[in-house]
């Protein structure tokens, strides 16, 4: 074949890095091209499963460069992101957009060669019991990227409490810190220094792999081990690939990047230097919960909030609410009143949060209406990842008007209580919806609370509750907002 179709490159770069850029490596594959890559010896594996040529001497380095300070209000997944920075620039020939090879190689999937003794692997792994890899320290930015030695220490503890697993520490280098306690063992010590399919394999019978921005995290695309990634100066979304499977835990200071990033990503706010914080995912994990499971439920956390003598606990009767329809295969869910204002918890972010869940119930979708054309613009910029549609009409109208299936989550919310007229508005959207509802709907209404007296409840929903209640529903949760259901669905 002619150089015209050929890509020759070194690649002498870390574990991590080569990890990540041998996942892109077959874009360029089945566009027709022939991909050399000269490589050390312990990670030429990582391009034999991308399909790559190994050589000894290749005509190009590449320099995998960084992509510098990318604002972190793009909202396209690869902006700022290292290996979506190299995707298409030099030496590599443009084959396709950077949002199109993002895309694929996201999507991908590699597996290295077997172990070249897997049952000497197996007699090692066997008496670990049920085990949790532990990486705390890698081989560069070592101050931005790892744990001290009293965090990690603290980590083990913490892990040791948190969960019954052993940990195994991935310590090539001795440079980890040590403790003596029967279920931790150091892998120089205890086990053997692992190539990288010995990693590959032991990962794949590991419960959990928890990892620093560096090599087995980022190489732990090349197996099924659930991980959780923990970061200190450094932001995944920067770094790392989304991958279903590993759950990022990082500073809350990140801002930005994390709004933007974290459906992606599946990214949380946590102390990252308490190994309780970190623990206490890492037994979540371990006990089967999934990543994006983990982000809605801190989500559903934020939505507990304070102002003066007002306890927003949303928290409550969002949960209350999303439970009754997680079994309903493709919801249908109505909101009046979109987001209006970033990361805006004070006052539910439900556009935001309800699209999100939706995602990853497998299904359904959201329409949230809205008769302002600059809070319509707002939502939907937030929303696009989501199945969600965000319509410019009053909401009233729209409910009368509606021809869809029916409703099996309907949200009110969109008539602040400052506003004149705001229960009269929540009363007549609840008519105008009910023709429209499920037999088993539920109704959960906004800035709504009980009196405790005579009186009923206050808020949005003081005339809408009152004649729901006398139509047949039931009030299945409340505080600062009301959850109803049908009562003979109840």
């Amino acid at each position: 074949m002619s150089d015209e179709k050929k890509i020759s490159i070194k690649f002498a770069h870390g574990f991590g890095d080569c990890s990540l850029f041998a996942c892109a490596i077959p874009s360029w594959i089945s566009r027709g091209w022939t991909v050399e890559v000269e490589a050390s010896s312990d990670k030429a594996c990582l391009f034999k499963a991308a399909g790559a040529t190994i050589v000894a001497k290749a005509k190009e380095h590449h320099p995998y460069l960084h992509p510098g300070d990318t604002p972190h209000d793009q909202d396209d997944s690869w902006a700022g992101n290292k290996l979506g920075w190299n995707l298409g620039t030099g030496p590599m020939p443009v084959v396709g957009t950077k949002p199109e090879l993002w895309e694929e190689t996201v999507g991908r999937k590699l597996r290295v060669e077997a172990p070249s003794d897997p049952a000497e692997l197996d007699k090692l792994i066997e008496p670990l019991g049920k085990f949790i890899a532990v990486h705390t320290r890698g081989n560069t930015g070592q101050g931005d990227k790892n744990f001290r030695a009293d965090d990690e220490l603290k980590l083990y503890q913490a892990l040791l409490k948190e969960t019954d697993c052993t940990l195994l520490l991935l310590d090539w280098d001795h440079r980890v810190s040590k403790a003596r306690h029967s279920r931790i063992r150091h892998m120089g010590d205890h086990f053997k220094k692992l190539s990288i399919p010995d990693l590959a394999y032991v990962l794949d019978r590991a419960a959990l792999l928890i990892g620093v921005d560096s090599g087995p995290l980022h190489f732990s695309r090349f197996t099924n081990v659930p991980t959780l990634g923990v970061w200190f100066n450094f932001q995944p979304a920067r770094f790392a690939l989304p991958r279903a499977e590993t759950l990022h835990v990082a500073p809350s200071n990140h801002g930005g990047w994390t709004h933007r990033r974290r459906h992606s990503w599946n990214i949380v706010d946590g102390d990252t230097r308490d190994g309780v914080t970190v623990a206490k995912f890492a037994a979540r994990l371990v006990a089967g919960e999934k990543p994006t499971d983990i982000v809605i439920e801190q989500l559903f956390d934020k939505a507990n909030t304070t102002s003066g003598n007002q306890f927003r606990d949303r928290d409550r009767t969002f949960r209350a609410a999303f439970s009754e329809i997680k079994n309903i295969p493709a919801p249908v869910v109505v909101e009046t009143g979109c987001i209006r204002a970033q990361e805006d918890w004070s006052a539910g972010y439900v556009s935001y949060l309800c699209g999100l869940w939706l995602k990853n119930h497998g299904g359904g979708n959201l329409t949230s209406v809205d008769i302002t054309p600059q809070h319509v613009q707002f939502a939907k910029s937030k929303v696009t990842s989501f199945p969600v549609e965000v319509v410019c009409q009053g909401s009233v109208e729209w409910l009368e008007a509606y021809t869809g299936p029916p409703i099996d989550l309907l949200y009110l919310d969109s008539l602040d209580t400052d506003q004149p007229g705001y229960a009269d508005h929540c009363l007549a959207e609840a008519k105008a919806a009910e023709p429209h509802l499920a037999d088993n709907a539920v109704i959960l209404i906004d800035d709504t609370f009980s009196t405790g007296t005579a009186e009923g409840y206050f808020g949005k929903g003081e005339k809408a509750v009152p004649y729901l209640v006398g139509r047949g529903w039931k009030i299945i949760c409340e505080g600062y907002q009301v959850v109803l259901k049908r009562d003979n669905a109840a």
